[in-house]
């Protein structure tokens, strides 16, 4: 049996979606950890960390909802990667090292959605926290993350959109030699 480069490109597609919904239960710990802290002075001085509690909920959902796409369709990712092309059918290891590339960088990408999202929610809760807070801890963590949730992003975005410049620097020898 042969398969296409679309069959090919929505079987790895529901597999990542499956992983991500698989990672859903793996954010839900992280928002829900088995250990409660309760800070009285905390809860009833700034209603802006009480809010907090509630955007670790947006990970898990973007996981999910993330994963639910995949599985179901996912047209317009496929759209996004593949540009229209007209050749469908996988003829050689070059089409097949295109696709991987591909579905790799959809992998990087959806992998590191909620990672973004708690980057996100912690500038917020950084830039609307009260001036009397200390948040040097929250700053320390945003600055130790922002270069490798941007690297992994920039990386993932590149494999959709620019697989074929990769697959080009491999197979150049391949195609010089050949007569």
């Amino acid at each position: 049996m042969v398969m296409s480069r679309e069959e090919f490109y929505s079987l790895g597609s529901r597999l990542i979606g499956i992983y991500c919904i698989a990672s859903t239960i793996q954010e839900l710990f992280r928002a829900f950890p088995l250990t409660f802290t309760y800070v009285p002075q905390l809860r009833q001085s700034v209603p802006l960390f009480t809010f907090s509690h509630w955007l670790s909920f947006v990970g898990p959902i973007g996981f999910l909802t993330v994963g639910i796409y995949l599985i179901r369709d996912g047209s317009y990712i496929h759209k996004f990667a593949f540009h229209d092309e007209v050749e469908n059918s996988i003829r050689d290891s070059r089409d097949f090292f295109d696709v991987g590339i591909k579905l790799y960088g959809l992998y990087l990408t959806a992998g590191i959605l909620p990672s973004c999202i708690w980057l996100l929610a912690n500038i917020l809760i950084v830039l609307r926290a009260a001036p009397y807070l200390s948040v040097e801890n929250e700053l320390e963590s945003i600055q130790s993350n922002v270069l490798p949730v941007l690297t992994t992003l920039g990386f993932g975005t590149c494999g959709l959109v620019c697989s074929g410049i990769l697959t080009k620097l491999v197979f150049r020898r391949h195609q010089s030699s050949a007569p």
